[in-house]
């Protein structure tokens, strides 16, 4: 008999695995492979820098809560100057995929929902595409029009049918 394979084959699909053990311990952030992979798809799309500077922002978002980094470790952080971070933060406010709460005496709160509802919209948008395109590629059957009647295939006569003698 042989063993069940999915409960022999262990994977590891820690972080510490994936990069190493030092650099897991360090720290990382979680991204979602959907923004990674489409933020350029967007409308209007992102550019690597915007979607560099909102993976910062990820870095500092723990809950439902917006993130409050400051721009000066966001800078420091992506070898920028703090107006360079203060102008991706005023581009990605242009296009609609953040607003900044500003605070007195505290850094600013960067809400980042428009950006998460966009590419939400994207999403849903694809699962639709899949699925029509699915539909298309699925054999047609032919549907009786309405009013006709639906052939069955015959069936064997019941069984008190069957054996009645009949001479």
């Amino acid at each position: 008999m042989q063993p069940d394979i999915a409960k022999t084959r262990v994977t590891k699909r820690e972080v510490a695995t994936r990069w190493t053990a030092n650099l897991a311990r360090a720290g990382w952030t979680p991204i979602a492979d959907f923004f990674l992979d489409n933020y350029h798809r967007l409308a209007p799309p992102l550019k690597y820098s915007e979607a560099m500077f909102v993976i910062h922002l990820m870095r500092h978002k723990w809950d439902a809560a917006a993130p409050y980094p400051g721009f000066n470790t966001i800078a420091k952080r992506m070898g920028l100057s703090p107006e360079g971070a203060r102008l991706l933060a005023r581009k990605l406010e242009k296009k609609g995929y953040l607003y900044r709460q500003m605070q007195v005496g505290q850094t600013n709160k960067f809400h980042l929902d428009s950006l998460f509802a966009a590419l939400e919209k994207l999403l849903a948008a694809d699962q639709i595409a899949r699925a029509n395109e699915h539909r298309k590629t699925q054999p047609q059957t032919a549907s009786p029009a309405l009013g006709q009647q639906v052939l069955q295939p015959p069936t064997a006569p019941p069984a008190s049918l069957a054996t009645a003698d009949t001479s």
